[in-house]
């Protein structure tokens, strides 16, 4: 039985924000036998229970289940409180899949939820407090990714006079689900002897932890061991699905086989469906879970490219499913999401605003655009530059200040890049590319980040640079850099002019501010060089802050060390800026979309 629960920070914020709204709705998460760890939350109102598991049940990696709900109430939460609301939730009681079921009790215009708001309903219907533990390393910080990639095709007939097809094509897929979550099928994990089938696991003690999967892939990756007691973060493992499609269906009763044979016109479409499933596991999951868990992902999956066929199929075209991962803000796990191939972002917005309300997330900004998507380590290091290269960073040393950072995030592009010399007068083009990939990563676009000659070529198409500006290595400075936002990728800026370092020094409660309402980063000029602001530490009462700053004067390798050990991405103070310089900082604003 769980008595421990493990909540992450940034869901207890979101429910905070939302403690307004929130009538009634699921925590989601992973059970283990000493402790339930809670990574998102869900809005479900009392009236629509099933239509909201199923369309949970659709986006959940495998390995997450609803093991506990949140509600509001006029009461105050205690013991007593609690188990006389908690008897009002029946319809939500009844999808619970945990045995203890953890309970937030959340009173009406008290926003500002709590580790004191956490409760456990038993099995006997009694109340208990847990011992709570919020996880502030943020979402995916230490836990297991298992990863199921495969093409697996698809038959159904097809009758254009008939809709008989939606039929079918459901029939078929739970055929494959069966087949996928019986003996017949086994999953084999990628460059190791480890194989686990619905009973029994090769390769490996069957006694084992996914603890002891990763401590077999640090045994084969000596130089990668970690260091004792140290966190392992986020692990992905590769798991490869194979399928004995030799082997009877045992839900058909052995019996002799009657064959009626017609002959008409028949059409069938066969499709190729691309599997991509995620299951989210803690390190304590015993191996012989596994199987269940990655088999449940799997026919997920399956059922949720069913309904996308089924939704958006129109006539005798059938968009391909294609799968997108997801780790929205404030939810501290994965969701996936099947769209359509091919579909324009724009006709996708009623179902990222149903996602939105589902998630209880903010419906200001893009969360399910396919520029949102989460990117793995190895799509990552594919990318050829250095993405968020301020994280892991030494604190700064301002005294009692609070920190504010860039949300979300960009690329680091920097002189000499692309095999292209811009050293000593491309700087702002730089930042500007860093501007542009941060709003690609947010979804605002799906433009790529623009050229030097692209730059160039947009100041003289609106007017601003004549047309032998092409080519030259002429600066640009805050405002040229705030016209190509806006004519290339639609996004507005505000420029703020200061007339000395020693007055920037003083602005920073408008800096800040930036970074908690757009979370966007910003790019500075002043003189003949340009910087990127990544973030400040500002402390409100005196005044005292630092800025973290991206220099886009770097010439050398995307070598994270050295960047952040020389100073090229880092905290400096006041005194980094010229006293007598003027500044214009180029600020670019969230388009408000979703």
């Amino acid at each position: 039985m769980a008595v421990n629960v493990i909540i992450h920070r940034g869901v207890l914020n979101l429910i905070s924000e939302s403690a307004n709204k929130i009538t009634s709705g699921f925590l989601l998460g992973n059970v283990t036998d000493d402790k339930t760890i809670i990574h998102a939350v869900a809005f479900c109102p009392l009236e629509d229970v099933q239509s909201t598991v199923h369309d949970l049940e659709l986006i959940q990696c495998g390995g997450s289940q609803i093991c506990g709900v949140v509600y509001q109430s006029k009461s105050e939460p205690k013991e007593s409180n609690v188990k006389k609301e908690v008897q009002k939730l029946q319809p939500l009681l009844q999808e619970v899949e945990a045995e203890t079921m953890v309970v937030c009790h959340i009173r009406k215009d008290v926003s500002q939820v709590t580790e004191d708001n956490i409760y456990l309903y038993l099995p006997d219907q009694s109340i208990k407090k847990p011992g709570v533990h919020i996880n502030e390393e943020g979402p995916l910080s230490d836990c297991v990714i298992a990863r199921v990639r495969c093409h697996i095709p698809v038959t159904f007939p097809w009758d254009k006079e008939n809709a008989i097809w939606n039929e079918t094509l459901q029939q078929e897929i739970q055929t494959l689900c069966n087949q996928i979550q019986s003996d017949s099928t086994v999953f084999h994990l990628a460059t190791t002897p480890v194989v686990l089938t619905s009973s029994s696991s090769l390769g490996i003690n069957e006694a084992a932890t996914c603890s002891d999967i990763c401590d077999l892939l640090e045994d084969e990756f000596k130089s990668k061991k970690r260091k004792k007691g140290q966190n392992r973060g986020l692990v992905a493992l590769s798991f490869e699905i194979y399928r004995n499609c030799s082997r009877p269906d045992t839900s058909i009763p052995s019996c002799s086989p009657v064959i009626k044979h017609s002959q008409v016109p028949f059409r069938s479409v066969t499709l190729s469906l691309s599997v991509d499933a995620l299951a989210v596991i803690d390190y304590d999951t015993p191996v012989l879970d596994l199987h269940h868990i990655l088999a449940s992902s799997v026919c997920r999956q399956l059922y949720a490219m069913e309904a996308c066929l089924i939704q958006h199929s129109k006539g005798d075209s059938f968009p391909l499913p294609e799968v997108f991962h997801f780790n929205p803000d404030g939810q501290g796990t994965l969701f996936t999401v099947c769209f359509p191939k091919g579909v324009k972002e724009e006709d996708l917005a009623k179902e990222r605003k149903e996602l939105h309300d589902l998630l209880l997330l903010p419906c200001d900004r893009p969360l399910f655009r396919q520029g949102n998507k989460y990117l793995f380590p190895e799509e990552r290091n594919s990318l050829g530059y250095l993405i968020n290269p301020h994280v892991g960073l030494p604190p700064p040393k301002a005294k009692d200040g609070k920190v504010y950072t860039v949300s979300g995030l960009y690329t680091y592009h920097h002189y000499m890049q692309d095999r292209f010399d811009d050293d000593k007068w491309g700087c702002a083009y730089r930042s500007l590319q860093t501007l542009v990939s941060w709003f690609r990563f947010q979804g605002y676009t799906d433009r790529p980040v623009p050229t030097h000659r692209d730059i160039q070529q947009a100041l003289v198409d609106i007017g601003d640079k004549e047309s032998n500006f092409i080519g030259s290595r002429r600066w640009i400075g805050s405002m040229e850099v705030s016209y190509c936002l806006d004519h290339l990728i639609g996004v507005t800026s505000k420029i703020l002019a200061v007339n000395s370092g020693a007055e920037l020094a003083s602005r920073g409660r408008e800096l800040a501010a930036h970074f908690s309402t757009q979370g966007t980063p910003f790019m500075i000029g002043g003189g003949v060089l340009a910087h990127t602001i990544l973030g400040v530490d500002f402390n409100e009462v005196t005044g005292d802050i630092m800025f973290l700053i991206l220099d886009p004067h770097y010439t050398g390798a995307e070598d994270l060390k050295i960047i952040q050990d020389k100073g090229w991405c880092g905290w400096k103070g006041p005194e980094f800026w010229d006293k007598n310089a003027h500044y214009n900082l180029c600020m670019p604003q969230r388009p408000m979309v979703i």
